[in-house]
């Protein structure tokens, strides 16, 4: 009941927050995202080749696309891939 009503693990992030924020903070590169930023998604999409993350309207776009798309039954979940950057 707790788990399927109440979600007290859940939180809500933005594309921006994870790309813009966590990824540059701990020094990993974007490489694609489902769904995509940019472009429509496909079945032959390659995952783990660098795709264009867009820009801060791109990314408010998809978001925005995700909240109103009534194919999506459990609201605004996403993946984003990135590679970390070793030096």
């Amino acid at each position: 009941m707790q788990d399927q009503y109440n979600h007290p693990l859940e939180s809500t992030h933005s594309f921006n927050e994870v790309i813009n924020k966590w990824f540059k903070n701990n020094k990993i590169t974007f490489i694609s995202s489902i769904p995509k930023v940019v472009g429509d998604f496909s079945e032959k999409e390659k995952l783990f080749e660098k795709n264009n993350h867009g820009d801060i309207v791109d990314k408010f776009n998809t978001e925005f696309e995700m909240i109103v798309d009534h194919k999506i039954s459990e609201g605004g979940l996403f993946t984003i891939i990135g590679k970390k950057i070793i030096k």
